[in-house]
């Protein structure tokens, strides 16, 4: 697929530049990518005991690690949820107040 290309505004000839690809890798992305990487795997290894879980009626024993990534995700998909609630109703405000104006 061929990159799109936009006219250069600082250019007086109009020429034509390829447009910047969000995908170039730049060093420092690298770098952060590697550190994420570092922190999850050493997280990983120092979270890997067994610890005993008792939620209601059901009791057992899971890996510590595994307990907190299931709250994390479970954390971010209510926000994920309480967001678009509040989205959905900021929006239905809006168009009463459209449907109101003169």
């Amino acid at each position: 697929m061929p990159r799109e290309q936009e006219v250069d505004a600082g250019s007086q000839t109009g020429e034509i530049a390829p447009k910047s690809s969000r995908r170039e890798r730049s060093p420092a992305r690298v770098i952060a990518a590697l550190v994420v990487v570092a922190v999850v795997v050493v997280f990983v290894i120092e979270n890997h005991e067994n610890v005993k879980l008792r939620f209601w009626f059901v009791t057992g024993h899971v890996h510590l690690v595994w307990l907190m990534l299931v709250c994390v995700v479970l954390g971010g998909l209510a926000e994920f949820m309480v967001r678009r609630v509040v989205r959905m109703r900021v929006r239905s405000r809006f168009s009463r107040l459209r449907r109101h104006e003169p």
